[in-house]
């Protein structure tokens, strides 16, 4: 999932939702499909704004 981030001239950025706090995580209701992933792109004029976000 990715927000909006404004600041400076960064079009998106990822998020996480911290589920340690909760009884049960939302996915502990799912069935298991042996589901992962490997990459995620990001397009963005603003590579370098980006880079050094994610560091």
């Amino acid at each position: 999932m990715t927000l909006p981030y404004h600041s400076p001239l960064i079009d998106v950025a990822p998020f996480y939702i911290d589920w340690s706090q909760s009884p049960k995580h939302p996915a502990d209701m799912l069935e298991h499909k042996d589901v992962e992933v490997n990459t995620i792109i990001i397009a963005t004029k603003e590579v370098n704004t980006v880079r050094e976000l994610y560091r």
